[in-house]
């Protein structure tokens, strides 16, 4: 795990260093490849597609990075490259041939970066290309119009094919797919700018890294492009526009020192995270503060630059906060990470652009935000973190130990969440464990629609038969609280805990009711009833998103058959403040709840 120190001492709120900070994460990946092939191999994990697609990938993503860099007027070695790989990857007597992609297929996916280049930068990968390799390469590409892909965000790798097929004059190129595509991208509509991934409804990080991404990505490309028919240009816009209406709400996910929330899949992607921001910079949109826009951009990406997320020689690592290839998702191979080179899609942008002439402006004030379409709420503190209470909907079973990105009840920018990668060794970071006498503790499961109120919200939910819970949650920041009807058949064990800390040289202390942990600056308290324990749990190695090595504080209690009421107040600060001392949560006989000196409403 090391730190790039190229990166390390870069500002990308600076074109010229943006575009070298660019360059040597594209060093990285020249340098792993052979000259004359079609494929690169950066380690030994193959996702569920297998190594020949995973290959594939990892020649291929990185290509984000270098089609802004060279759109921009910038230059990269591996550009001279660029033409050999494509005519080797499409041709089947060459030992690097791709293979024919076939229905839901990870090439498929490969294949969007490509139609951004024929449109971009036919100059370096469709020009130089004798006649034959032109058809060959037309033809892998044309395979996604007759393909089964899933219904989601796959429909702009569609788009985008067409859209460089149609520039370069191919017959694979059509009109209709691509039409379909951008009018069922528009369909996945939310309302407020926000988009689901497909008719599921699902919100995370793949809105701001796709939806807003590819369409005002598309609504730019569109703005030059005279083939652009009248209803293309105008879903285009439409998507260029809800990306604009859904800034507040994306500004919302990210910390003053650039860190952002850590929710949902593909977490890998690392600065992706800034990828909607850079996308939406290309259309100049109206009454945008560049300030706020470019300074979100740049500090997300100054804040990854600082992490151990490289291997030995520069080349992006699985995981998120540090190299951890147990932290990726099945369909990831090793090449994954570099769709976080989308972030530079301001590359295309010139240096008198605004983007890169105004100042870096902080975030605007965040007091307590309201999201429904996530049914969420957000503060930012005193400490420029951000902190979320959040509820999701079922999963189903292709999430493994990354529900815990979705399914916890407390999420928060400087203390990122812990995975359940070991069934044995519970992880209780922001939410609340059941388990059987003997058996695994389990996360809230059998969840029903969540109910929103202006502070907060509620879920009821079932871990096993026979056992309900009903939990509401309040913000009060800085607190939040944790408010649980139990109702059990049988005796069941709790397991409750804060935001996770970093173990190595962490102070710590704990009784009956409360525990905190602090590591450096970051302190996390978890505050209860005395008839639970406190206890700092070290949690499994490598299974927290931001520190090989974390514990957490924990509320630790067994309960009988029948109902029961618990509540946990929860605290965190990344400034290195005092532990607070509060008197913990008490229930009055009516029913009602008082912390801090107020009594709250629980209805």
């Amino acid at each position: 795990m090391i730190v790039h120190a190229g990166l390390a001492g870069l500002d990308p709120g600076r074109r010229d260093h943006a575009q070298r900070a660019c360059a040597l994460l594209l060093d990285a990946v020249l340098g792993r490849h052979r000259e004359g092939a079609a494929r690169i191999r950066f380690g030994r994990r193959d996702g569920w597609q297998g190594a020949v697609a995973g290959e594939v990938e990892a020649v291929l993503r990185p290509l984000w990075g270098l089609f802004p860099l060279l759109g921009g007027g910038g230059g990269h070695p591996l550009s001279r490259r660029l033409s050999g790989i494509l005519e080797a990857g499409c041709d089947p007597s060459h030992p690097d041939h791709w293979g024919q992609p076939g229905d839901l297929d990870q090439r498929l996916v490969e294949a969007a970066v490509l139609g951004l280049g024929l449109r971009l930068c036919p100059d370096v990968c469709w020009e130089p290309l004798a006649p034959a390799a032109r058809e060959r390469l037309g033809a892998w590409l044309g395979a996604i119009n007759h393909r089964d892909i899933p219904d989601n965000n796959w429909v702009y790798f569609r788009a985008l094919v067409n859209v460089g097929l149609r520039a370069v004059g191919s017959p694979n190129s059509s009109p209709r797919a691509l039409r379909e595509s951008l009018e069922r991208a528009d369909s996945f509509h939310l309302g407020e700018g926000w988009y689901g991934d497909g008719p599921t409804g699902r919100v995370d990080w793949y809105g701001p890294w796709a939806f807003h991404f590819y369409g005002p990505l598309l609504a730019w490309l569109a703005r030059g492009d005279p083939q652009a028919e009248p209803l293309e240009r105008s879903l285009m816009e439409r998507s260029a526009e809800r990306a604009r209406q859904w800034l507040p709400e994306h500004l919302a996910w990210f910390a003053q020192d650039g860190a952002a929330l850590a929710f949902g899949r593909s977490l890998g992607y690392r600065f992706a995270q800034a990828a909607g921001l850079g996308a939406l910079a290309l259309c100049d949109p109206p009454g945008v503060d560049w300030g706020v826009l470019a300074g979100a951009w740049r500090r997300n990406l100054s804040w990854w630059f600082q992490r151990p997320i490289f291997q030995e020689d520069g080349s992006l690592s699985l995981g998120y906060g540090y190299s951890n290839d147990a932290l990726g998702e099945p369909y990831q191979s090793q090449g994954s990470p570099y769709w976080a080179l989308k972030a530079f899609l301001p590359l295309l942008l010139p240096p008198s652009h605004p983007f890169w002439q105004a100042p870096s402006s902080p975030l605007p004030p965040l007091d307590l935000h309201r999201q429904d379409v996530w049914p969420a709420r957000l503060w930012r503190g005193p400490d420029g973190q951000v902190q979320a209470l959040c509820a999701t909907r079922e999963l189903g079973g292709w999430a493994g130990p990354w529900v815990s990105t979705y399914g916890k009840f407390a999420y928060a920018t400087g203390f990122p969440a812990s995975l359940q990668t070991d069934l044995d060794r519970p992880v209780a970071d922001g939410t609340l464990l059941i388990a059987l006498p003997g058996g695994a503790l389990r996360p809230p499961l059998k969840r029903e629609a969540p109910r929103l109120r202006s502070d907060g919200l509620s879920q009821a939910w079932s871990p096993f038969p026979g056992v309900r819970v009903d939990t509401l949650l309040l913000a009060r920041p800085p607190w939040h609280l944790r408010i649980h009807r139990l109702e059990c058949g049988m005796t069941v064990e709790t397991l409750e805990g804060g935001f996770a800390v970093e173990a190595p040289g962490a102070r710590q202390d704990a009784g009956p009711g409360w525990a905190w942990a602090a590591a450096g600056p970051r302190t996390s308290l978890i505050v209860g009833e005395a008839s639970r324990e406190g206890r700092v749990q070290r949690q499994p190695p490598g299974s927290n998103l931001l520190h090989p090595e974390s514990l957490a504080p924990v509320l630790a209690g067994a309960f009988p058959p029948g109902a029961h009421r618990l509540c946990a107040a929860v605290w965190c600060d990344a400034r290195g403040s005092k532990v607070p001392d509060p008197e913990p949560p008490r229930w009055g006989r009516d029913g009602t709840l008082e912390f801090l000196g107020e009594r709250l409403s629980l209805d």
